[in-house]
């Protein structure tokens, strides 16, 4: 059998060179999939450092920032200086490969991996003066490492998760708000966690999720929105109307009023992205830029079934992953993010429950979203089911569906201004703390 080649120097030099010069759009993609030691070549390992240093700090990958950051580190000269990273620019033919550079480069070291794992459990074969069981434990551990490179994980003693937990909680009782004191006495802290907000199409997932983000920025904690479906301009109306308490009517009709009310929304932290791509990559890229330019602590993704998953035969199971890399940003970057899912029409034929109001089992591909999300919520106005007209003030439930800190099937209770589109607390905060 003819021995497999365990590198490509074609592929790590295109996965480089396309990062330097699509920055924008290629970094997020690789940093998501690769690290510095899965390349294989040393100097193109010095440049991946290089790129996840800049990346992380915000600053731009491009070559020449690249090359001063090797300068400024010393690092210039063991890289075959700018005449290498010259030649690796050119080595570019397109950027439609990358995602493929970007497999061999992976498959390449899990390859070298295997190989040096299966090495050194040979060599515990011979090894006679170890207990077995300590020879089979290390053989084990060995096992397990190409999976563990492949996921990023990596095993943690309790004293560094204590240590951890005080760094986020140390200095104060509260963590991250969702905006809602009723919802944090339940739910403690929105940090590090996705939360899906479950609901009927219509029934007020988006605009408590809206509501969320817009208490968060009035405390002048800095918030992102990235919609798939709807306007920045209809976005912005909707924070200037809960802001300033006016129905749609008088935004579009009275010019001093609409004046005011943008002008109250003006200088709050929130920034905004309208993809028309709606790929996971560019949604986890955006996310990234909202974070290290704006520092947002919640991000609402409008909603998690438009984002575009992995490839899949099942369409549960590219949901699945969506959740799943939500999740694994949102405890690398210690944010919130939060996500409206459809519930099924069906369920308003079910008499088992209230009519409209969602459970778990309702959701779409709702097996995939409770396996990966941390806070399900499930919304529900009676008012919208009854067949009546909409009144100016309703009642609004949340339930909590899931959550993995505490109880669940708690229902809340919110006031809900739909002309405004803006939610109150049916109970004073003091009453509740």
């Amino acid at each position: 059998m003819q021995p497999k080649v365990l590198h490509s120097q074609v592929a790590e030099q295109s996965v480089l060179g396309i990062c330097m010069l699509y920055s924008e759009e290629a970094v997020p993609t690789v940093l998501d999939k690769l690290r510095p030691d899965d390349f294989f070549d040393r100097a193109h390992r010095f440049v991946m450092e290089a790129i996840v240093e800049l990346s992380t700090h915000g600053r731009p990958c491009d070559l020449v920032s690249v090359r001063t950051f090797l300068e400024d580190s010393g690092r210039i000269d063991h890289v075959g200086g700018s005449l290498y990273l010259n030649k690796i620019i050119d080595s570019v033919v397109t950027s439609a490969s990358l995602e493929h550079y970007i497999e061999i480069v992976k498959n390449k070291s899990l390859l070298r991996t295997l190989v040096r794992v299966g090495a050194r459990i040979q060599e515990l074969g011979q090894v006679t003066d170890v207990p077995v069981g300590d020879l089979l434990d290390e053989a084990v551990s060995l096992v397990n490492e190409p999976n563990s490179k492949l996921s990023g994980g990596r095993l943690l003693s309790i004293g560094e998760s204590a240590e951890a937990y005080m760094d986020l909680h140390g200095k104060s009782s509260m963590g991250l708000s969702s905006g809602f004191a009723s919802l944090d006495y339940e739910i403690f802290d929105m940090a590090g966690q996705v939360c899906v907000i479950a609901g009927l199409p219509n029934m007020g997932k988006t605009v408590f999720a809206l509501n969320m983000l817009h208490r968060l920025a009035r405390r002048n904690i800095p918030v992102g929105v990235i919609s798939l479906e709807m306007a920045n301009t209809t976005v912005t109306e909707r924070f200037a109307q809960m802001n300033a308490h006016i129905d749609r009517r008088t935004m579009w009709n009275d010019s001093e009023k609409r004046s005011k009310a943008l002008m109250g929304v003006a200088a709050m932290p929130i920034v905004y992205a309208n993809l028309y791509q709606s790929k996971l990559s560019n949604v986890l890229r955006t996310m990234r830029m909202m974070v290290h330019e704006h520092d947002v602590k919640m991000i609402l993704v409008d909603y998690i079934q438009l984002v575009q998953g992995n490839v899949s035969d099942r369409y549960d199971l590219a949901v699945g992953s969506v959740v799943r890399a939500f999740l694994e940003f949102a405890q690398e970057y210690n944010v919130s993010v939060v996500s409206p899912s459809q519930v099924g029409r069906a369920s308003l034929k079910n008499e088992v429950v209230v009519k409209g109001e969602p459970r778990l089992w309702q959701m779409k591909d709702s097996a995939e979203i409770e396996a990966h999300a941390d806070v399900v919520l499930g919304v529900f106005r009676p008012s919208y089911t009854d067949g009546n007209e909409i009144p100016s003030v309703e009642d609004f439930y949340v339930r909590i569906l899931k959550q993995r800190a505490g109880l669940v099937g708690k229902r809340l209770k919110f006031s809900f201004y739909p002309l405004e589109q803006r939610l109150e607390e049916s109970v004073a905060e003091e009453d509740i703390f």
